[in-house]
Formats: C-alpha cells, structure tokens, sequence
C-alpha cells in the first residue's frame, strides 16, 4: 500500500498541531471545559484534539483561534521560518524513506520472477 504525498504532509502537520495547540490551550489557563462550552464541541474533542487523534473542522478552527486570540499560521506555525525549513525535512526524508521502499520492493518483485524462472 503506498503513502499518499497528502498523507505524508497531514501527518507531519498533525504532529505539530497537537504539539500547539496543547501548548496555546494550556497556556491559555481557560479549563478545558470553558474552552469546549465556547465552541459547543464535546470536551473530549479537546483532548482528542491535544493528542492528535483528530482535528477540528475548519469552523472549529476558526472559532478556536479567535478564542485563544491566535492567528491560524501562528498555531500551524507557518509563519515560523525555522518550523517551516523542519517541515521541509521531515517531508524530504519522508519522501526519501517512500522511494527507498518502493526500490526495494521493485527488486523484491523482480527477484521473486528471477526464482521462479
């Protein structure tokens, strides 16, 4: 089964989401309740949301941000030149380890052919 590109990049931008987002909720010092009660979501989609488990919907998103007082490309730190060069990385060694794989198991599927000649 192969990786899809969009795969690849979700979870690299899902690791740090959850890494974020419980970073701007914790510091917010709004419980986590409050926090749900704002966004009429059930709680433990706050805790989902903080382990990575799953993500907001684009409104909840929104709604999120304006509650934390926090801009999207702030929480996703795509305004951070650092984050962004380490998300190139993570996406060129992901694609990296994708080819290596694919290579091996095109020789895998040849040899199989070679045995059975």
């Amino acid at each position: 089964m192969s990786t899809k590109l969009s795969q690849i990049v979700h979870n690299i931008y899902m690791t740090r989401f959850k890494h974020e987002i419980e970073d701007e909720i914790l510091s917010s010092g709004m419980p986590k309740q409050d926090i749900a009660d704002a966004l009429s979501v059930d709680p433990s989609l706050i805790y989902q949301w903080m382990k990575g488990v799953c993500e907001p919907s684009l409104d909840t998103f929104h709604d999120l941000c304006v509650l934390l007082n926090i801009s999207a490309d702030e929480l996703l730190k795509l305004d951070d030149p650092q984050s962004v060069a380490e998300t190139k990385v993570r996406l060129d060694l992901a694609l990296k380890q994708a080819k290596e794989k694919r290579q091996q198991q095109r020789l895998a599927k040849k040899s199989k052919k070679l045995n059975q000649n």
